[in-house]
């Protein structure tokens, strides 16, 4: 490498024939090293040209396809010297839908609510509306929810109270659509259940209930009514008056079912208690009961009526309890 190359990569001229007349070993160390300094750096140079060329060529790809302008001339151009990163207006364009993308992934994570077996929550939107959430309810919606949409999806049973707004506000489950302005509802509507039904009680104002796929086969609902869906239906069943106070007895700890399949009832035991409960006589499994209890104060009394009513017996195991013939 000659002087005047050297000297304008380091940027610090030195007198090299002065340099020369040193005759320790360490001065001529330095005399290496400094040339060493420039070749890498021209190295380096030229490896970050390389780097960048597909991507610049990409780059104006995309900007003639889009039809973007050529880029302005007062802006810093990417020459490799006069700009200490190297970076140009293209470089910024890359920069900016990085950020676009990045962004755009953030917007389609959905924001999630869930609420662990034994315990019960309350949470409030960014519209004002407040949902009551059931042991091991599951609710969740994208980050524009209140801004450019209120739809959310339910996985487990809440009670809603919303706010009326310029959207419609509109509850995803199971294949199940519920459309309301503003209202107090109650939903349930788990996947673990068989046929996944999904069941709809008003207490204010008026909701409409359909089919995911099918708009068009709604049911309306009024205060006091309460109607069904599952995915073997054409559409929902007719609204029927119901006692909003048993259907809403979760809230108050209460424990009521209605001609309820056995599988139903013991899972919604295990959230509410948080154990394990596994039903060794499979052949029950679709067997109907009513139950209703104002205070069930263990889980253990509750297993036993149960097994009395059903002719089963049950037992304590390391994870929970089972129940058997």
């Amino acid at each position: 490498m000659n002087d005047q190359s050297n000297n304008q990569n380091n940027k610090h001229p030195i007198d090299r024939e002065l340099l020369k007349k040193y005759s320790s070993e360490e001065q001529k160390e330095i005399l290496r090293v400094w040339e060493k300094s420039g070749t890498d750096l021209e190295e380096s140079r030229q490896k970050h040209r390389q780097r960048i060329k597909p991507v610049d060529e990409a780059l104006s790809e995309v900007q003639n396809r889009l039809g973007f302008p050529a880029p302005d001339l007062d802006l810093p151009v990417d020459s490799g010297k006069n700009s200490p990163s190297g970076f140009g207006p293209k470089w910024y364009l890359a920069a900016a839908v990085i950020l676009i993308v990045l962004g755009t992934g953030y917007l389609l994570t959905p924001r999630m609510y869930f609420v662990s077996y034994g315990e019960m929550a309350e949470i409030e939107l960014n519209d004002g509306s407040t949902i009551e959430m059931n042991s091991g309810t599951q609710i969740r919606h994208n980050r524009l929810f209140g801004r450019t949409n209120r739809t959310l999806h339910l996985d487990g049973e809440a009670y809603f109270t919303i706010r009326s707004g310029d959207e419609p506000f509109i509850i995803n489950a199971n294949g199940s659509t519920v459309e309301v302005t503003g209202t107090r509802l109650n939903i349930r509507s788990w996947s673990s259940d068989p046929g996944s039904e999904t069941s709809v009680t008003v207490t204010e104002g008026e909701v409409y209930f359909y089919p995911e796929k099918s708009p068009d086969r709604r049911v309306v609902l009024s205060p006091g009514k309460m109607s069904s869906w599952n995915n073997n239906m054409i559409e929902p069943a007719d609204p029927v008056s119901v006692s909003a106070d048993r259907v809403l007895g979760w809230r108050s700890n209460l424990l009521h079912f209605d001609e309820k399949p056995l599988a139903v009832i013991l899972n919604e035991l295990e959230r509410r208690f948080d154990v394990r409960i596994e039903l060794e006589a499979q052949e029950m499994r679709y067997e109907t009961l009513t139950t209703y209890y104002t205070e069930p104060r263990n889980l253990e009394t509750v297993l036993n009526d149960i097994s009395l009513v059903k002719g089963l017996r049950y037992a304590e195991t390391a994870n929970g309890y089972r129940i058997y013939r």
